[in-house]
């Protein structure tokens, strides 16, 4: 004869099984402590929650913002050369501005950002224009040409000079 002892519930069916039972014989599930947890909802739950936290780390080491901010780096990124000329297109005074940037620093950036002033023979400020340029790709410790291009809201005998400023460029992500 059985006495309360010498028997459980089982946790899965809440049948009464054998203490020394090490499967339910009404729903065939384990009873030690160990293959009971396999089949508990939290279990399945952290299996799932697993890969998402992977995916999430790599996602974050590849784009957070932990990433070097130009503006701590612009100071080493410098204007070596630019010149200016003029050219008609399509009915416009076409002004060009052509230069290079030495990068001195270890980190290549790209999306860079150039805004040009065009001054007066007095230093007046009479025109400016920026492109970002999806395609120039400043590499690290190099020196790199670019152009800047677009129609002058002034004849060109009042541009008299000019001064190039690189105002922005991202660093471009290092695959792991």
């Amino acid at each position: 004869m059985e006495t309360g002892f010498d028997i459980k519930i089982c946790p899965f069916c809440q049948e009464t099984v054998k203490r020394s039972a090490k499967k339910c014989p009404h729903c065939q599930s384990w009873q030690n402590k160990a293959f009971g947890f396999q089949n508990h909802p939290a279990y399945v739950f952290v299996i799932m929650l697993f890969p998402l936290a992977v995916v999430f780390f790599i996602n974050r080491q590849l784009f957070s913002n932990d990433k070097p901010q130009f503006a701590d780096y612009q100071s080493q990124i410098q204007i070596i050369n630019s010149e200016m000329s003029f050219s008609t297109q399509n009915d416009c005074l076409t002004i060009t501005t052509l230069g290079q940037i030495k990068n001195q620093t270890d980190i290549t950036w790209g999306d860079v950002s150039i805004e040009v002033q065009y001054f007066n023979a007095q230093g007046k400020l009479i025109d400016t224009g920026s492109d970002k340029t999806y395609d120039l790709v400043l590499q690290p410790r190099a020196e790199q040409a670019f152009r800047v291009r677009f129609c002058a809201s002034k004849p060109q005998s009042e541009y008299a000079s000019q001064k190039v400023f690189l105002r922005y460029a991202e660093r471009t992500p290092r695959w792991p």
